[in-house]
């Protein structure tokens, strides 16, 4: 079964979830709350950093890889690399195979 944990959470991480899952309705249903906007892949206020198990979700469609790379954009205009880092929305990374998943909140 996929099991993802939140870093910085101390309390009520190792959620599992069902492959087929997306992240950000699994960890909602077991009492995490992520930021969020438009929850439809296009807002980016919903982005995390995959620091482990990215290749146990889908591939990114096109309004998730298009909104993500708007939003690295954003970062970098900040002063913030994220060059190196795996950033997915929440709102559309859908959990595929098995294994451990650890995201990180930007």
């Amino acid at each position: 079964m996929p099991t993802v944990s939140v870093e910085g959470l101390s309390e009520g991480n190792n959620i599992e979830l069902t492959k087929g899952e997306i992240l950000f309705n699994g960890l909602e249903d077991n009492g995490i709350r992520l930021p969020h906007g438009c929850l439809s892949g296009s807002c980016g206020a919903c982005k995390v950093e995959i620091v482990k198990g990215s290749e146990l979700l889908k591939e990114p469609g096109l309004i998730e890889s298009e909104t993500v790379e708007s939003v690295k954009g954003s970062l970098q205009e900040k002063g913030i690399d994220c060059s190196e880092k795996m950033i997915r929305l929440s709102c559309r990374a859908k959990i595929e195979r098995d294994g451990d998943i650890l995201i990180r909140t930007i």
